[in-house]
């Protein structure tokens, strides 16, 4: 991996530390691997609990803002382009409720959080093989443990409390998990969507016959790409009939959903380039948002607008977080940074975070 670079810019141009926010209290849980942490097999027992999320307070959740976005604390200090967290080796998977940012660091084998506003980044889960899918719910976060050697993990965690349940041990690799109020559902191997409560308990394939690439659930429906297929696929979270919102879609990847339409990315390999297209969740027109120069896998949407990232023209390896309008428009670069590689990205009612595994970062930007 490369070293970070010192080369930043940013849309906002006020770069800082955010204060007024109390972070959690720093339990000496470090980055690291712990020499005594137990085998990631016997880590997954129902009965074992990380002292270092039992001690961190991580009681709240997300608030519903009516647009499926968590509702995020207004922070005091200079706005701008905000350094989270450093030194996360190969970080990804970020995922946001209403006081904290959570992502995985693979090199450690961790799940780290750190508070909305900065401070001290704390080990809430230790002791993984190859932590990797994340999401997180009003009581709970979720995660994939996955394993090439045997079985891999779907788990839980209550905020605040600590206690692991191990949800499921799955064949293959587990490339997404997302929750609702009710059920959780993982995406493995590019072949199958299942679901099984939240709580766990009997699992149900949902998606079999298809090869979804990404899926998103919203409002009762599970939404999915097929990259196989070129097309964009929605059907009921309690099984039934697939419908197809849009068809003749290249090589479509991630997928992004609010109450109003579902945005995907396509791309062409061979070309190199890419767009942000989006469709009504009933089916319609697609309508293209944005020609991207790289072929993106990273999205997120709020009520209003789209972000990606997308790489530049120019011969340093730079990576762009970008945002357009959902009603179409000029995208705007919002920040920039010579070999970054940003590797996740999520929204809330007024920030984008994201995670980059070369520049070993989680940032934030107001949007």
């Amino acid at each position: 991996m490369k070293p970070p670079s010192s080369r930043i810019t940013a849309a906002a141009l006020v770069v800082g530390q955010l204060a007024g926010c109390g972070g959690l209290a720093d339990t000496g849980g470090g980055n690291a691997r712990d020499s005594g942490a137990p085998d990631a097999r016997s880590s997954r027992d129902s009965s074992a609990r990380d002292s270092r999320a039992y001690d961190a307070g991580l009681e709240s959740g997300p608030v519903d803002t009516g647009t499926g976005e968590a509702s995020s604390s207004s922070c005091g200090g200079p706005s701008g382009l905000v350094t989270l967290a450093s030194k996360q080796a190969f970080a990804s998977s970020i995922a946001v409720d209403a006081t904290h940012v959570y992502w995985v660091d693979a090199v450690a084998a961790t799940v780290m959080a750190v508070p909305l506003c900065g401070g001290t980044p704390t080990t809430i889960v230790s002791g993984q093989a190859f932590p990797g899918a994340l999401a997180v719910d009003a009581t709970s976060i979720y995660w994939a443990d996955n394993s090439y050697q045997g079985p891999s993990a779907v788990l839980s965690q209550r905020l605040g409390v600590g206690t692991r349940t191990t949800l499921a041990l799955v064949t293959g690799t587990i490339t997404q998990i997302v929750v609702d109020t009710t059920s959780l559902y993982w995406l493995s191997n590019g072949a199958e969507v299942v679901k099984i409560p939240l709580g766990g308990g009997t699992r149900t394939p949902l998606v079999s016959s298809h090869q979804p690439s990404a899926m998103a659930v919203h409002a009762g429906a599970l939404y999915w790409t097929d990259s196989s297929r070129g097309t964009v696929m929605k059907m009921p979270v309690s099984g039934g009939a697939a419908t197809t919102i849009a068809s003749g879609q290249p090589n479509p990847g991630a997928i992004a959903v609010n109450d109003t339409d579902a945005s995907w990315t396509t791309g062409d390999p061979a070309r190199y380039i890419g767009a942000i297209m989006k469709a009504p969740l009933d089916g319609g027109a697609p309508t293209k948002l944005a020609s991207t120069v790289s072929v993106s896998r990273i999205l997120a949407v709020d009520a209003t607008s789209a972000y990606w990232t997308d790489s530049t023209t120019t011969s340093t390896a730079q990576s762009i977080v970008m945002k357009v309008s959902l009603t179409g428009g000029t995208p705007t670069t919002l920040a920039s940074g010579d070999n970054w590689s940003v590797s996740s990205i999520a929204v809330d009612s007024t920030s984008v975070y994201w995670t980059d595994h070369d520049a070993y970062t989680v940032m934030k930007l107001p949007k």
